[in-house]
This record gives C-alpha cells, structure tokens and sequence, in this order.
C-alpha cells in the first residue's frame, strides 16, 4: 500500500466574496462550519441530538446571524446536520448521506474538466474489484436478489433498461461489502451519463443502446453467482467498450450556449435513466443557474482569471432572484471553481478548481461509516497499479516530460532518517498519481491517503538496510515509467509493495484529521 502526501486542505484559504453581505460572511461561516463538524464528532455523531437553537448557537459561536446561517448551509451540504424549523427548533445532528458525498464527487469531477476516457479507466478497475469481491463475499440473500434481478419480466426496448442495468451494478456493489467502493462506482456511474448527454448524446442514442448494457449486466451476475471470474471480467471490458462507443455518436461538444430550461431537462434525464430517488425531486434554480456557469466555463473555452459579469449583469442573464444567484455562486465557489473581485470594477471571475470542499466532505462520510482499514486499501491497491500503467502510457505518448517530477523525487531522497524517508516516499506517490494524467484517480486516491497513517518502524531491527532496499526498487519503477513500459511499471509496483517498509496501517484519529482540514 502507497500513501501519498496531500497538499494541506484549509478552509481558511478559500476565497473571499467580493459582495460584503457575502464575502466576510462565507469565510467566516466556513470557519464555524469547521467548528460544528468537530463538535459533532466531539460528541460521538450522536445522530438525531440537536446541537442547539439558533439563538444558542448565535452566542456559542459569538457570531451573527447571517454567518451562523452560512455555517450551517455549509454543514447541510455536507449531510451533516439539518436545520430543523418552527418551535422547539434547532441544528440537528444528521447520518450522512451517501447521495450527498456522490453528488460532491461528481460536481468537482465535472469542474475540473475531467475527459470520458478518464472516467472510464477509472470505472474499469474499481468494478473489476467490485465482481472480485462480491463474488468471495455474497452470501444467500445476495444471490437471492440477484437472481430475482435476472427473472424480472420487463421490455428491453422500453427507456428503463439502463435502469434496471444499473440497479444490477448497485447490487453487485452491494454484495461487494465496501461503501467506499460503492460510493466510488456510484459517483463514476452517474457522472458517466451525465457527460454523454452534456457533450450531445441524445436520449434516443442512450435508450438505442441500454439493452446491450443490460444484456452484459445480466452476464455479470450469472458469471459472479457462478465464480466464473474470466467471463466476469470479460464481460467489465464489453461494458466499457460499449459505454465508449455512446460517447463517439455526440453530436457536439459545444454546450456553452445550454439554457436554464435546457439544462433542466437534461439533469432531470440523467436522473429518469438511471431511475435514481432524485428524479423525483425537483432540481432548485441556484443549482440550474450553477450547472450553467459550470458548462460556460468547461466548454466555453474560458481560462482562469476570465471576468464572467458583475451580479447585476449576471441578475439579468439568468433572470433570477439575487438569493438563488449568490446561492449558485457560493456553490461554485465552495470547489474555488468562480471567484468574485471586490470593488468598483470587481465581478465574478474563473478560478482554478480545488478539490479541498470534495476531500473533507467524502472524509466526514467514510469516517462516519467507521470503515474497516482493509476496505481503504482493497481501492488503493488497485487504482495505485492503474496510476502506474497510465504514468508509463503517458509517457510513450508526451515523452519523459510528463513524468520528470518523478525523476526528480526519486533524486532528493534522504536516506539518512526514517522519517525523511517515509516523507518522501509519500511525495513520490503523489507524483506517480498525478502524472497517470487521471484526474479521477488522482482525487480518490487523495482522499483515500487522508484516511491510511503508518507507524513508524523506529524499533525493528536492520530498517535502514530495508529502506535502502526499498530505495533499489522505487529507482527500478522510475525506470520501468521513463521507459514507457506499462508491463514492468506494474510489476515493479507489485514488488515496491513486497519490499515495503515494514510498516502496519492503523485508522488516523478523525480530530486530529479534521485539525489539517
């Protein structure tokens, strides 16, 4: 297992507003959010106990109103707590919901400009460990449900087979016994359909196709059920392939011109197609107005630093109310992806995309869930291996340009101290990530290493001798990168893995964790 060393996330350093009844408030209201998110795991999670009313919090934060109400917007979004109204009201501690952290990982994917093919790499090696592990871990009750999936009488030609293919991923997810993993297929699953159709794949194109989805789905089961994992897999790469030969039928990439109404409607038809508890609910008019912010930006063609329009001019393109604007705005915000100038000749502007708001959010969940630290690792391993084969690709395609960083690492090495050491080897697998060129990849296992610390190994004996040894590995995994060798890349990180240091992971005190947030 590899732990990458992340930059320091704080939300102190997130910008500031330039309007004064935002600005102020929203930093200050996210340094109280950071605040109620420790006191609640203070207190255990106590899910259901209320935190306090409005006027108590006002005085235990010693802020005003408007911040306290920033705050707890923050911690709503994050699924943390509710603001309960009417009388006898309050901030109530609330379970997370996985739906929250999805739509969190897919918003900043989505901002970051994230290609298809990224996505699908991606998708390819964690449901491959999906159907690994439901196979070894299902039980009864699973092959039960899947089996009545497999019996369901429907028309194939009908919109919901995509649907119905999709609840067959959940399932076998399901079966798979990790949230994390779940989450993760959950997020990439949606997000998926939603580049399709925002890059100008139809319903007609998506509904032509789903019955072959669905068709490779039902093989899935009957292959897992039966532990044949050669069909299983085989059949992992005819999903992908499929799911690559939708996104070459887009008409256009060219969306910066999307309406409200436009917009609209196509959430709402990535939400009909995968049947998902949000296509009845009814999508707000700050999260259209932010959609298309979003899309102006990521095909527009628009650059950090771009002036997008003061509020008033922004008020009178999206004819809508100044509270769902500034709404829209902070959301966006929130993943740094807009700022807004101060003064006379400030307005709002592109930003550079940080995924510190994603990290905490989805840390805040996992933690919650109190996983096993197995499970943490099952994801890591195989998206590490998938890292390294891509950095070599990469490569062959841009030259040892794109992983000079690596080279780079690999020459500052102190050998001198195991702490040293251990710092080291944490940048230098940040670097192998980063330079997969996967920016999906890149984000989870980010949040992954947030999760994983290692004990020292200051009293085992010959450990200098071992890190040396360790040193001799990572140089000839370097090597295997710079020579545009996918094979021995992967195969050097297996033996990287075997010549670890002799380290053992224990779960990272969530206070402690929330401190560096």
């Amino acid at each position: 297992m590899i732990i990458l060393e992340a930059d320091p996330i704080s939300l102190d350093t997130l910008h500031d507003s330039s309007d004064s009844d935002i600005g102020p408030a929203l930093k200050l209201g996210q340094r109280v959010a950071t605040q109620i998110e420790k006191d609640v795991i203070a207190e255990g999670w106590p899910v259901g106990k209320m935190l306090g009313s409005e006027p108590e919090l006002i005085r235990r934060y010693g802020v005003s109103r408007s911040v306290l109400r920033e705050a707890i917007s923050i911690v709503e979004r994050d699924g943390l707590a509710y603001m309960r109204r009417g009388r006898g009201g309050g901030l109530v501690i609330a379970a997370p919901a996985q739906e929250t952290v999805v739509s969190a990982l897919r918003t900043y994917l989505e901002f970051s400009g994230v290609e298809y093919h990224e996505i699908e790499e991606t998708r390819e090696c964690l449901e491959t460990l999906a159907l690994s592990l439901a196979a070894r871990r299902m039980d009864d009750s699973h092959v039960e449900a899947m089996r009545a999936l497999l019996s369901e009488n429907f028309d194939a030609t009908k919109k919901g087979s995509l649907a119905v293919a999709y609840r067959i991923l959940q399932e076998i997810t399901r079966a798979a016994n990790n949230p994390a993993l779940q989450m993760f297929i959950s997020a990439l699953s949606r997000l998926s359909v939603s580049l399709s159709i925002y890059r100008g794949v139809t319903e007609k194109d998506i509904i032509r196709e789903a019955p072959q989805f669905l068709k490779i789905r039902r093989a899935q089961i009957k292959a897992i059920i039966a532990a044949d994992m050669t069909t299983a897999y085989e059949k992992e790469k005819a999903q992908i392939d499929q799911s690559r030969k939708i996104i070459k039928r887009a008409s256009s990439k060219k969306t910066s011109t999307l309406s409200l109404t436009n917009i609209k409607a196509k959430e709402e038809l990535v939400n009909r197609l995968l049947d998902t508890e949000q296509s009845s609910r009814r999508i707000k008019q700050s999260d259209l107005v932010a959609i298309q912010l979003q899309t102006s930006i990521q095909y527009g063609g628009w650059k950090e630093g771009t002036h997008i329009g003061s509020e008033s001019k922004l008020l009178s393109k999206y004819k809508v109310s100044r509270g769902a604007l500034r709404e829209a705005i902070r959301s966006l915000e929130r993943f740094n992806v807009v700022e807004m100038e101060r003064g006379k000749k400030g307005g709002l502007k592109v930003g550079s995309p940080k995924p510190d708001a994603t990290i905490k959010s989805t840390i805040l969940y996992l933690k919650f869930l109190k996983l096993d630290q197995s499970d943490i690792f099952d994801i890591a391993e195989v998206l590490e291996l998938r890292a390294t084969e891509l950095a070599a690709r990469r490569v062959k395609r841009e030259g040892k340009e794109g992983v000079a960083a690596l080279r780079a690492i690999i020459q500052q090495a102190d050998l001198a101290g195991e702490i040293n050491f251990t710092r080291y080897l944490r940048k230098l697998y940040l670097a192998i990530a980063k330079s997969s060129g996967n920016r999906a990849i890149t984000l989870f296992l980010r949040i992954l290493a947030e999760l994983i610390t290692f004990e020292t190994p200051a009293k085992r004996k010959n450990t200098q001798a071992k890190v040396k040894a360790l040193h001799k590995v990572l140089e000839n995994l370097i090597k295997a990168i710079e020579e545009g060798d996918e094979a021995m890349a992967r195969r050097r990180m297996i033996q990287v893995r075997q010549a670890g240091m002799p380290l053992r992971p224990k779960p990272r005190d969530v206070e402690d964790l929330l401190v560096q947030l």
